[in-house]
């Protein structure tokens, strides 16, 4: 990112580079909500798959019910 994990850049190169990042999450700082929403929300529905997907299935369980009452 911006080269800053590169070691030979001098600090005066390194420092402005931050600076600028600095500024740019800054001056950005609350345009990105929609964003975060979404994902919050897609990993939401990956939990609730994960939940879901564990418990047995509903047709295996009327399956079984309907067997005992034959």
């Amino acid at each position: 990112m911006m080269d800053l994990d590169v070691g030979i850049c001098s600090e005066v190169e390194k420092k402005q580079k931050k600076k600028l990042l600095l500024d740019y999450l800054a001056d950005n700082l609350k345009h990105h909500n929609w964003w975060a929403y979404r994902y919050f929300f897609c990993e939401l529905l990956a939990f609730l798959n994960v939940v879901v997907s564990s418990r047995p299935p509903l047709m295996n369980i009327q399956y079984k019910w309907m067997k005992r009452t034959n």
